[in-house]
Formats: C-alpha cells, structure tokens, sequence
C-alpha cells in the first residue's frame, strides 16, 4: 500500500452506488479505472488487453458491411431509425395550431425561466439571513464549538458568495428576465424589420 494516497480510498456507499456503471464499462471496455477493495488506481493489464481486443473486434466488424451481427451495422441502422422518427414526428405538434401552441410555449418557458430567478432570490434572502445569524452567534458565543462553526460558516460566505451560473455563460440574477426580454424583443423588432422593408 505504499503507492496509494488517502485520496484514492473511496467510501463503500460510493462504490455500491457506482457498482454496476462501473461493471458495465469494464463488459464494453471503456472502464478508465480499476476499482479494487476500495482503492482506485490505473486499468489493470487484463482491463487494457480487453479493451484493445473489442477496438480490434469493432474495426474488423466495421470493414465489412455485409453482416447483420456487425455492432456498426446495428448501431447505423438504429441511428437511421432515429434520424426518420424525428423527421416524421418533429413539427407534429405545430402543424395546424403553431398560432396558438406557439406563445404559449414560450410564456410557459418564460414563466419558468422567472420561477428559476425567483428561487435563486429567494436563496440568497436565505443566505443573508445566515450570514446575520452568525454575526449575531459571534457576538454571543466568544469561544466554543458554537463559535468555531459559526466563525467557519462566515469565513465561508465571505470568502465563496454563491452564485448560480448557466454552464459559465451567465449568471442568475433578478434583473436578467428583463434583459432576456429585452434582447428577444429587439431581435423580434429586427425580423420585423427584415420581413416588411
């Protein structure tokens, strides 16, 4: 156990909750780790050898188109499948109504999207509410177990302000449903522009 670190022992919750993703990368070839009696570590040989057998396996089946047993010929004719059932059925829905269906989908995501900013307010009414509690803990408590937990959490807000952001592009915040309205309705203004000069 010299080569292993503390950060490398996994949690047995952990390891039966990713038990069975981990067996079936390990049938499909594509496990990256080897997870051995709680410890977490580099493929095994065997796990490298698989996998390079079932890349051979697949490159041999691909060359030859002819069989049905092929895992590519499968996988094309499923994704050919998919491709017509999205053709057939992908304006289905707005095809006799789309006046009507139309603005109601859009206030619907609309209304979500305001829904979604509201609860972010609403955190944030819950975070400063916490900062105040432990500010006002500190001035009770000055030493203890109390203390030293409402010292961490205000070291924590003060250090970490939580912000919610969509995958890094932009952040929640009460005034961005005015913005979003306002760049769609400049845009609309634009294709009306377009549509009638």
């Amino acid at each position: 156990m010299s080569g292993t670190s503390e950060t490398n022992i996994l949690d047995e919750s952990f390891v039966k909750s990713f038990s069975a993703l981990q067996n079936i990368q390990l049938l499909l070839g594509t496990a990256r780790v080897n997870l051995k009696k709680r410890l977490v570590g580099s493929p095994s040989t065997r796990q490298r050898i698989y996998s390079s057998v079932l890349i051979i396996a697949v490159a041999i089946c691909g060359y030859d188109m002819t069989t049905d047993m092929c895992i590519l010929a499968v996988l094309r004719k499923l994704l050919l499948a998919f491709e017509e059932f999205v053709n057939l059925y992908k304006y289905q829905l707005y095809t006799k109504y789309d006046w009507v269906c139309l603005p109601i989908s859009l206030l619907f995501n609309f209304s979500l999207f305001i829904g979604l900013n509201k609860t972010y307010a609403d955190f944030l009414t819950q975070v400063k509410s916490t900062r105040v509690l432990c500010v006002y803990l500190l001035s009770v408590y000055q030493e203890g177990a109390i203390y030293n937990k409402a010292s961490r959490m205000l070291r924590e807000l003060d250090e970490r302000r939580p912000q919610f952001s969509v995958y890094g592009m932009f952040a929640l915040h009460a005034a961005l449903p005015l913005r979003v309205l306002a760049v769609a309705s400049n845009y609309v203004v634009v294709q009306l522009q377009f549509a009638f000069l």
